[in-house]
């Protein structure tokens, strides 16, 4: 029980703080969007393509066989 009222007191004591705190600012505005979407939009990347590194080939190998 205890626990619970040392909570809500200091609950109620930043509260009250807070809202001194905001009052003594005279330059603070809220600002409100009526119609603007307040989930965030997500936009897929647009894909990398990474092009392998090319690859070299020397001549090829000449093999010689014997005659019979």
């Amino acid at each position: 029980m205890k626990l619970k009222t040392f909570v809500s007191l200091a609950l109620a004591v930043s509260g009250a703080l807070g809202a001194g705190l905001t009052q003594a600012h005279t330059d603070v505005q809220w600002s409100l969007s009526i119609g603007a979407p307040w989930l965030p939009i997500y936009a897929q990347p647009a894909p990398v393509y990474v092009q392998p590194a090319p690859v070299y080939y020397g001549p090829p190998v000449v093999v010689y066989r014997p005659s019979p």
